[in-house]
């Protein structure tokens, strides 16, 4: 068990593990709701139309790269699927932290998260975005908005009546991320 926090992170749980069981809507929101005095925002989706894109197989030739680097007896092997090929059925769920009376989120517990869920704590993918922009952007991943640049990159594009949420107003909190952002002003 780690004391490792998140303010926003992202779990990515096929429908079956064979370690950790069925994971569906009752399970996922069993654990939202154990989850309630630590969340403020959640999100989740079944991703279930994509495929493997050259994307896929830019990104994992630079996992491999690294991986050369770091252990020089590493062995290659080449992209395991065809460019065009489904994509195992997977859920992304998103979760954002609770704001405390000084405005700022209050960071939660991974094991807490990962024990709410019933997988391991390295499931939680942690945000590397922060602030206001951090549900926007991950509920733009849910979706694949193709304004996200690379990351949705020949990506099915979900559409947002599919995402399950409790941000009221997703879709304009969405286009706001595109506007209001530092960057996008820059």
């Amino acid at each position: 068990m780690s004391d490792l926090q998140v303010k926003n992170c992202m779990l990515c749980l096929k429908p079956f593990n064979s370690n950790t069981g069925d994971m569906n809507e009752d399970r996922i929101m069993n654990a939202i709701n154990s989850l309630s005095d630590v969340i403020d925002g959640w999100g989740y989706i079944l991703h279930d139309k994509d495929t493997h894109t050259q994307n896929d197989v830019d990104r994992y030739n630079r996992f491999i790269a690294r991986m050369k680097k770091k252990h020089s007896d590493y062995v290659e092997r080449p992209f395991p699927y065809a460019i065009g090929s489904p994509v195992d059925p997977h859920w992304h769920i998103v979760l954002s932290a609770r704001y405390g009376n000084d405005g700022k989120q209050i960071p939660i517990s991974v094991s807490r998260i990962a024990e709410a869920f019933g997988v391991p704590e390295n499931m939680i993918g942690i945000s590397c975005v922060s602030g206001w922009t951090a549900m926007p952007a991950m509920l733009a991943y849910l979706i694949h908005d193709p304004r996200l640049g690379d990351s949705t990159a020949g990506k099915h594009r979900y559409d947002l009546s599919e995402v399950k949420t409790n941000m009221k107003g997703a879709n304009g909190l969405i286009d706001r991320y595109f506007t209001d952002r530092p960057s996008a002003r820059n």
